[in-house]
């Protein structure tokens, strides 16, 4: 399995991956267009932001430049979309690709700190929580 960061976020990148039977996982960083229902055309961070949580973990911040260690509560949420290829890329086929998208974000943030939240885009099957929290894992 490729693991990847936002850079990694290349519809070319996944056909390769999946003309190579090999898995990806990468962080999201684009706002990319997804099948809908019939003709209506959806984005994926949007829509994966309207997922409701499906399970809680504690977690550690640790500190960095400027922000102390703290604890904190986050959420998971995750499913499958349908990613349509980029209009403007002459690399990309024109078919669209499958993946899984999970997100982990944080609720309540103190007023000093930026939630946190991860989008990440697997393409291996994620159906449970514990894949979820495996996946989650493996790019942490």
């Amino acid at each position: 399995m490729h693991v990847g960061a936002r850079c990694a976020e290349m519809f070319p990148f996944f056909q390769a991956c999946q003309a190579t039977q090999t898995h990806f996982l990468v962080r999201a960083a684009q706002n990319r267009r997804v099948q809908g229902n019939e003709d209506e055309l959806m984005y994926s961070l949007t829509r994966t932001r309207a997922f409701p949580s499906q399970a809680s973990r504690p977690f550690e911040v640790p500190a960095r430049h400027g922000h102390q260690a703290r604890s904190t509560q986050l959420q998971l949420a995750f499913g499958q979309m349908t990613l349509l290829p980029p209009r403007h890329e002459p690399r990309a086929s024109k078919e669209p690709l499958t993946v899984w998208v999970i997100r982990v974000w944080e609720e309540q943030a103190s007023a000093r700190e930026e939630p946190l939240e991860w989008v990440r885009l697997p393409s291996v099957p994620t159906t449970t929580l514990e894949q979820a929290w495996e996946r989650v894992d493996c790019y942490g």
